[in-house]
C-alpha cells in the first residue's frame, strides 16, 4: 500500500484514554461489565490469558479484554464525518498492559487498514505514539505523517526519533489538531 492509497481508506484513530474514568475505577469496572453481559459480544482472540471480545454496532467497534471476572482492556473504534476518521478510546490495566500495541499491530491494522492518532496530541498521546510507531516499522509496518497540507511516509533510511520530532507534531493548541500519524501494511 503507498501512502496516497491509505488516505482513501478507512482511517482509525488511536490514543490513549485520558480522564477520571479508567480501569482501576471500580465504577468503570461495573459498568463495563454491566455492558458485556447485556450485549452481544464475540470472543474473538486470547492474548495472555486475556480474551478479547468484540462487538459490532452501527458505527463503533468495542473490543474488551477480559480476565477472572476482570476488564483489563477496553478500546471503542468509532467512525465519524466524512472524512473517515475515528475516534478510539485505550485502556488497560494488570494483565492488560500490552495488549493495546498487541492489539493494534496483530489485529486492528488488519481489520481497518490504517490506524491514525488522534487530533488531542496530550503528552501521555506522545509517549504512546512514539514507541508505537517505533515498534511498527520493527515489525515491518509501514508509517507516515499527515497535516492538512502535507502526507509523508518515512523512509527508514533516517533516523526514526529525529524523523517523529521534525514534525512537530504535539500540543495543545488548534495548529496541532489536524497533525496525524499513521501506520499501515
Amino acid at each position: 500500500m503507498k501512502m496516497s492509497d491509505i488516505i482513501n481508506e478507512q482511517p482509525q484513530q488511536v490514543a490513549p484514554f485520558n480522564n477520571e474514568h479508567n480501569l482501576n475505577n471500580y465504577d468503570t469496572q461495573q459498568k463495563i461489565k454491566s455492558y458485556v453481559e447485556n450485549n452481544s459480544f464475540t470472543k474473538i482472540l486470547n492474548i495472555n490469558e486475556v480474551d478479547i471480545l468484540l462487538r459490532r454496532n452501527t458505527n463503533e467497534d468495542i473490543y474488551v479484554g477480559m480476565t477472572d471476572g476482570i476488564v483489563v482492556y477496553y478500546s471503542s473504534i468509532k467512525e465519524f464525518q466524512k472524512e473517515k476518521y475515528s475516534q478510539s478510546i485505550l485502556m488497560s490495566i494488570g494483565k492488560g498492559k500490552g495488549i493495546p500495541r498487541k492489539m493494534i499491530l496483530d489485529h486492528l491494522i488488519d481489520n481497518y487498514g490504517a490506524l491514525y492518532s488522534d487530533s488531542q496530541q496530550t503528552h501521555d498521546g506522545e509517549t504512546f505514539w512514539k514507541k508505537l510507531l517505533k515498534l511498527a516499522v520493527d515489525s515491518g509496518f509501514k508509517v507516515g505523517y499527515i497535516d492538512n497540507r502535507n502526507k509523508e511516509e518515512y523512509n527508514s533510511s533516517s533516523n526514526l526519533e529525529d524523523w517523529i520530532a521534525s514534525k512537530n507534531a504535539w500540543g495543545d493548541t488548534n495548529e496541532y489538531k489536524e497533525k496525524r500519524f499513521v501506520i499501515y501494511k
